[in-house]
């Protein structure tokens, strides 16, 4: 069952007029679906985003139909196929709304891949062949108002509206880049509505001591940063403890897509990077951003994950005053610190020695999380300039507190 289920293969399932007729229906709603993803990609943009209404909608596409010649019973039925083959995200709907799952990765039409409960498995859904998924993938970017070309071959965007339950991060990937030929497909699943903490606590992602004493710490330390790889808890720890932020502190999160957020938090304001995207000519990157935080009025900046020169404005703000909290890929809070400094020097004409004396009086904290757990708690109480290295303290090995700090 493919995107286009309702496309006519052998006109099995037309109404006795239309199987009689001598058109190239195949031809036809293949043109539509052409031009509803590129030329009219607007127009069906503002039908899913419901800025449109679904009669007038179908008055274009219907309008689009009458103008090939089909007669208007012809075109009608054609429209309703249409319409119901672009409602939602068609055949990975099933794989969005399995709370139990939170990754989908469609590598070709046969070849769509999951995560549940952490770990990876393969599905039995599929695409009719691979014509019809990249259909798909022309279909959901004009539908997120995403333009794809050899100039665009890879994209990242947030889905806020479509789900009830979850928000939907977009990574594709296309045949411009992908030696196979084929465009690549990665969903991130991030839910809508928050854990509470105990929910947190059932699921295992941390313990109530883990909790509480990172808690504190958003009360005492420059800098609370959270480590590990893609999937493994971070955006959902930092989540959580956002909302635990004094409501007399301000902040500004800021995010590639927007996956932190807060319901509750009376002054915190959320900010995502704009690109370029290949026409145009503005954009702000997450480095931008962070520079203009250090204008604005606040006490605390987030940086939902850092990749580049942003490092070395993040340290500056946690040296001028705020406090900061972040997340960096690594595989321990070693492999953290390492990837800030060398980050900074992107940015920066100071040695890594220099740079690493600019934490000397900082009280730093951070989370390892693997397997969707916080797998350790870290404090650095500063830099020792005469050793030349920073002053570790494990405070949570797994769950078991092994200091006090």
């Amino acid at each position: 069952m493919g995107l286009f289920k309702n496309k006519i293969n052998n006109y099995s399932e037309l109404s006795t007029e239309l199987k009689e007729s001598n058109v190239n229906f195949d031809k036809i709603y293949d043109d539509c679906v052409e031009h509803f993803t590129t030329v009219k990609a607007g127009d069906l943009n503002k039908w899913k985003r419901k800025i449109k209404s679904t009669e007038e909608f179908r008055k274009s596409v219907k309008r689009f139909f009458t103008g090939k010649g089909l007669k208007d019973k012809e075109a009608e039925e054609l429209t309703d196929r249409f319409i119901k083959s672009t409602e939602g995200y068609q055949i990975l709907e099933e794989l969005i709304n399995d709370e139990s799952i939170s990754d989908i990765k469609v590598l070709s039409f046969n070849n769509i891949r999951v995560k549940r409960n952490g770990e990876r498995e393969s599905t039995d859904i599929k695409f009719e062949n691979n014509d019809d998924y990249k259909k798909f993938v022309k279909m959901v970017a004009a539908t997120n108002e995403i333009n794809l070309s050899r100039i665009n071959a890879k994209q990242t965007f947030t889905d806020k509206d479509s789900n009830a339950k979850f928000r939907l991060r977009f990574t594709i990937n296309t045949e411009h880049i992908n030696s196979n030929e084929l465009p690549l497909i990665h969903v991130r699943k991030h839910p809508k509505k928050k854990y509470t903490k105990e929910q947190l606590i059932d699921l295992g992602v941390f313990t109530n001591e883990q909790i509480e004493y990172l808690e504190k710490k958003l009360e005492t330390d420059n800098m609370v940063l959270f480590t590990g790889k893609g999937g493994s808890g971070k955006t959902t720890i930092m989540n959580y403890l956002i909302d635990q932020i004094s409501h007399q502190k301000a902040g500004v999160v800021i995010q590639e897509n927007d996956e932190l957020f807060s319901n509750t938090h009376p002054e915190m304001i959320f900010q995502h990077i704009v690109t370029n995207n290949g026409e145009g000519k503005i954009q702000y990157t997450l480095k931008d951003l962070a520079v203009n935080g250090l204008l604005i009025d606040v006490d605390w900046i987030i940086i939902g994950e850092i990749k580049g020169g942003e490092a070395m404005y993040f340290m500056v703000a946690a040296n001028t005053g705020h406090q900061c909290m972040a997340s960096v890929h690594g595989n321990s809070a070693i492999e953290a610190m390492d990837k800030l400094i060398d980050y900074m020097t992107w940015e920066s004409r100071y040695s890594k020695e220099e740079l690493c004396s600019m934490f000397k009086h900082m009280n730093i904290t951070i989370g390892y999380c693997k397997d969707f757990k916080l797998a350790e708690i870290t404090n650095i109480k500063g830099y020792d300039e005469e050793k030349k290295e920073f002053k570790y303290h494990k405070v949570f090995d797994g769950t078991t507190m092994v200091a006090l700090v």
